[in-house]
């Protein structure tokens, strides 16, 4: 395909945005290739969100900005409301309150132009903490086969990295309205599973913000899910009969453990170092020979200390 030809459909899904979807907006409108649409559903905000988004139209009446809303049915349901009403080659999420770096859709055109074959597009994002600051740490390239590789390891495919090539996205039927925070995660099992080319992009072309509120620190039910998708497909490759049981028990052990300490990790650097120190345990017990747990529980727990003692000095 041409790369002048192809169309991004750019997919928003917003809840109670105002503050920061203008931003997201920019990040768009600034990009250095300009063939895109950008589809925004309103999940039912309660908020000046719509008032925001009619207010960015009229100023920028170039911007190929369309948008609807719905009542407040959640983010997979808002995802495929956008994706039934785009009309572009591949799909481009991108979440409210993150950014692309302004050649983020012009890195990608170049890549799928000459690589037909790829389904699903993503890259490295810089993540941005509140209390942190900026982290450049890189996730890396998911390993062949890409199903095992995610079902087994971490998902290293942020949302607002990924572009997908719309007719599979179609035919795979979007987003799972039953999850809410881990719905991405499905997504690329599912597609994995059903033989879908990944490609990895080694650049950083996006921020990623983390905030006190957003949903990414949601942490406890973002893990339920997590568990309850993973139960879900060892049940699947169980039923097939491929393989041995008692191995896929022990991988299945060995996920889970992953997915704890994940959750023990996210809490350490939202500086909750009790639940880190508890998540580090339950992974310990859960799979006894991972030794990273180890180290967060001792890291977490010196981290508590710490905090208990200038809590102490400040109560003085």
């Amino acid at each position: 395909m041409n790369v002048s030809k192809m169309k991004f459909s750019v997919v928003i899904p917003v809840y109670n945005a105002s503050d920061f979807i203008e931003g997201t907006l920019d990040s768009i409108k600034n990009q250095s290739y300009k063939n895109y649409e950008v589809l925004i559903t309103n999940d039912g905000s309660t908020d000046s969100t719509e008032e925001v988004l009619k207010e960015y139209k009229r100023l920028n009446p170039g911007f190929p900005l369309s948008f609807a809303t719905q009542k407040n049915k959640g983010v997979s349901s808002a995802r495929n409301n956008s994706i039934s009403r785009s009309n572009g080659d591949y799909v481009a999420f991108l979440d409210q309150d993150d950014w692309w770096f302004s050649n983020k859709l012009e890195r990608a055109a170049g890549i799928l132009s000459n690589n037909p074959e790829i389904d699903v597009l993503y890259h490295e994002a810089v993540t941005v903490n509140w209390k942190r600051g900026s982290d450049f740490c890189r996730l890396g390239a998911l390993k062949e086969p890409v199903y095992f590789n995610l079902l087994l390891g971490t998902n290293k495919i942020g949302i607002s990295t990924a572009v997908v090539k719309k007719d599979k996205l179609i035919k795979e039927g979007g987003f799972s309205a039953g999850y809410i925070y881990t719905e991405d995660y499905d997504l690329w099992l599912r597609l994995a599973r059903k033989g879908a080319n990944f490609f990895y992009l080694k650049d950083f072309l996006g921020k990623y913000i983390l905030r006190p509120d957003s949903e990414s620190n949601k942490v406890e039910n973002m893990i339920g899910e997590k568990l309850e998708i993973l139960e879900k497909n060892y049940r699947l490759l169980i039923k097939e009969g491929k393989y041995n049981e008692s191995h896929l028990n022990r991988r299945h052990r060995r996920a889970k453990s992953v997915v704890l300490f994940g959750a023990s990790r996210r809490f350490y650097f939202l500086g909750d170092y009790k639940r880190a120190a508890d998540y580090s345990a339950l992974s310990i017990k859960n799979r006894s020979t991972f030794f990273k747990p180890y180290i967060g529980l001792m890291l977490s727990r010196l981290g508590d200390l710490k905090s208990s003692g200038s809590r102490g000095k400040n109560e003085k």
